[in-house]
């Protein structure tokens, strides 16, 4: 009883002691925290860290110390650690979301982005309404390469919190990233419209519209940009790049060229400002820009053991020319390696395997091989795209005789006897380009320049015509579509693949009377084996068929027929039809026709298409259609652009006269020879007039408002730039008010 009696005291006095030794621990790990703080005042980090820790191993269950350690550890770098940390608070507590979320950010620095969506994942599942989390979440499958599962998520969010900004802004770069455009721009009007301030948001909104041609949207968007950001090249040229895009060649230049004198190396500025010398015929100083291209793409011409070619002597010497760029291009361009071997080289050429067979026909190559191939020695090379450069390449001079291709006659005379019974004129059609393109950029260009194949329709139902498939690499489902009376001609699932690639097409083009196809490989393939060929452009068109004209140097047997407005495809196929009518009558040959082409003026895309059908028609019948247009010819393009023209080459319009000057001038003599439409005209343009004036006036007035909320937020003094900014802009719109207010006044007493 008594040895019991004993025991019992010897625990009691050990437990005694444990609780000492504890609450003496407690206090330790407390000061070793508050020496970790003051270390992290005086900015010694790893000392800090080290008390932290120290206090952790003393004290492992407090939940916030581990925690607040794991984000002292991310916020310096220690990432690895701190992912451990944040797991070592996880085992204490898994219902605070925010060590899910801040893992989730840790992760993302490391680029394990599967793991961070996983992280995050779990916050949302732990947080319903922690809307960061749903951004976060998306931006990380996103990266992973899961967009349909980071639009649901941007989704759910929406669901949670539909005024959140940022979730309609991911939502509509995601959408965006699959081609879907429509609904990228609604969510990114949206994701803009509840944040104005917000210049990403903008910036994306621009880039979109400019990918669907919603151009003139895009450009004053990057103009609203630039006027918070003058200073932005990036966003300067994005600007430039749309003007040119809407047909404003000269001001695209002018922004280009202020782009380089704010960085001369901007590869993307310089290169473009290439095609704007090449589309304007400047080709000695385009040649030279084009150089640029590698640059701005950010890619490097090939590197071998042998120099790249500068043009000296090369007879005797074995030189390599590589294709760079697409199909079309490379057809395009190898007629130089008929220069280059007339020069006296031995030529050698790397292509694409696509046309490796058809560059095995040309007699001025003397070896070609595919991409990947090996290569045998040569002495010198040179890509095909520079060529021009080196020989000087000018309008007058481009090497353009045809044929510089040719088709195998044994299959020539094949489908020449498996089209004999065929008594119609006989034209091949191609309707759409390459949709599988790497980039969405080159994938949007190629549908501007593409078409739907019932566009064809006027053509199919002329009487004497047959038409016949050339499509490739999609858009033969179109044909579906079509008009139950509508025939075209398809070849089988075996053309081009038994005797090669472009085989079959090839000599079946021969054996046509006419190739009319979009700007595509095919219309460089037709022209250059010497078909007649007529090239259907958008508008405005690619760089190299140039402005203002309808032939190109490239090929002398090209007609180009380029859409009259926008996205008018029918406009163009109805000049088609009007060609082929003296040729299908027996009054012209198909060569007479095509060569009937030489300068003219084009409308831009930013000129009236009504205007350009009407004015050359009954003019008096159609003076109210005319006239009823006229105001858009009066918006003058400058208005685009707050700066100042620079002082640079700005290419002069024929006799000093504008497109816009010429209509004018028409309708103002029928408005002048017709009282009662003069009349009429008069009315309706003081009502326009007094709209315009109110539009903008309610325009002034929310500008004012804005303008004087700020101005009252900051503090008046000289010194301060953006009050002084701030009150210049209040007083020139106050002066623009006045003024609107006076043309009010003198067009009403005018009225009376």
């Amino acid at each position: 009883m008594k040895l019991l009696r004993i025991l019992f005291l010897l625990s009691a006095i050990n437990l005694s002691l444990l609780a000492v030794d504890q609450n003496e621990v407690n206090n330790i790990a407390k000061s070793y925290v508050m020496k970790a703080d003051e270390y992290k005042q005086n900015n010694n980090i790893n000392k800090a860290l080290e008390y932290y820790k120290n206090a952790i191993a003393l004290n492992p269950n407090d939940f916030m110390l581990i925690f607040n350690t794991a984000n002292e550890l991310y916020n310096n770098g220690h990432n690895e650690e701190a992912i451990a940390y944040y797991d070592r608070a996880l085992k204490i507590r898994k219902d605070v979301e925010q060590v899910y979320f801040n893992k989730g950010i840790v992760f993302t620095q490391l680029n394990k982005h599967a793991e961070a969506a996983d992280c995050f994942m779990q916050a949302i599942n732990t947080n319903k309404h922690y809307d960061r989390a749903y951004v976060h979440a998306g931006n990380a499958l996103e990266k992973c390469d899961k967009h349909t599962e980071a639009i649901a998520i941007y989704k759910e969010g929406l669901d949670i919190d539909h005024t959140n900004a940022d979730l309609h802004f991911r939502l509509g770069s995601v959408y965006k990233h699959k081609d879907m455009f429509q609904e990228a721009i609604t969510e990114l009007r949206t994701a803009t419209e509840k944040n104005r301030d917000n210049l990403v948001y903008k910036l994306e909104l621009a880039n979109t519209l400019h990918l669907i041609d919603g151009s003139e949207e895009a450009a004053k968007l990057y103009q609203t940009i630039l006027e918070h950001n003058p200073e932005n090249h990036h966003v300067l040229y994005n600007l430039g790049y749309t003007v040119k895009k809407m047909g404003y060649i000269d001001e695209a230049l002018e922004i280009y060229n202020k782009v380089l004198e704010m960085v001369p190396d901007y590869a993307l500025a310089r290169f473009s400002r290439s095609l704007i010398y090449l589309m304007l015929g400047d080709w000695k100083r385009g040649w030279q820009e084009y150089e640029w291209r590698w640059a701005a793409y950010d890619e490097s011409p090939k590197k071998f053991d042998a120099p790249v070619w500068d043009g000296s002597d090369i007879r005797g010497k074995k030189i390599l020319l590589y294709a760079e760029q697409g199909l079309g291009d490379t057809i395009q361009f190898i007629r130089y390696a008929e220069l280059v071997k007339n020069v006296g080289a031995y030529v050698i050429v790397e292509t694409q395997d696509a046309v490796k067979d058809i560059l095995k026909l040309c007699p001025y190559i003397d070896e070609v091989y595919s991409r990947g191939e090996r290569l045998p020695h040569f002495d010198t090379h040179i890509a095909l795209m520079s060529l021009p450069l080196v020989f000087d390449t000018q309008i007058e001079t481009t090497p353009h005789n045809v044929p510089y291709i040719y088709a195998k006659p044994e299959l020539v005379a094949y489908w020449a006897d498996q089209l004999k019974d065929d008594h119609n004129f006989k034209i091949g059609i191609c309707w759409q380009g390459n949709p599988n393109y790497r980039t969405q950029f080159l994938r949007q260009a190629v549908a501007g320049k593409s078409m739907h194949v019932r566009h064809f329709e006027p053509i199919a139902r002329l009487q004497g015509v047959s038409l016949y498939n050339l499509q490739k690499m999609g858009g033969e489902d179109q044909l579906k579509e079509l008009a139950p009376d509508i025939e075209i001609t398809s070849f089988g699932s075996e053309f081009d693949k038994h005797n090669g690639r472009f085989m079959d097409t090839m000599a079946v083009m021969k054996n046509l009377d006419l190739i009319i196809t979009i700007d595509t490989g095919t219309c460089h393939v037709a022209a250059a084996l010497g078909v007649p060929t007529w090239n259907l452009l958008p508008n405005p068109a690619d760089w190299r068929w140039m402005i203002d004209r309808d032939d190109t140097p490239w090929y002398n047997n090209m007609r180009l027929f380029k859409q009259p407005s926008p996205g008018d495809w029918q406009g163009a196929i109805q000049e088609c039809v009007k060609a082929l009518e003296p040729i299908l009558h027996g009054q012209k040959t198909v060569q007479e026709v095509t060569l009937e082409k030489g300068i003219r003026k084009e409308l831009r895309p930013y000129e009236s298409k009504k205007i350009a059908s009407t004015i050359t028609k009954d003019e008096a019948q159609n003076a109210h259609i005319i006239t009823q247009q006229a105001p858009k010819l009066r918006t003058l393009h400058k208005q685009l652009f707050d700066f100042k023209p620079l002082q640079n080459e700005t290419r002069a319009l024929a006799n000093d006269t504008s497109k816009e000057l010429q209509h004018e001038k028409v309708v103002q003599k029928i408005i002048d020879q017709s009282p009662e439409i003069k009349d009429a005209i008069n009315q309706r343009n003081t009502h326009l007039h007094r709209h315009e004036i109110t539009a903008q006036l309610i325009a002034i007035n929310k500008e004012l408002a804005e303008y004087e909320q700020r101005v009252k937020e900051l503090s008046p003094s000289i010194f301060n730039d953006e009050y002084m900014d701030l009150m210049e802009k209040v007083l020139d719109l106050n002066r623009q008010k006045k003024e609107l207010k006076a043309h009010v006044k003198a067009s009403q007493q005018s009225a009376k």
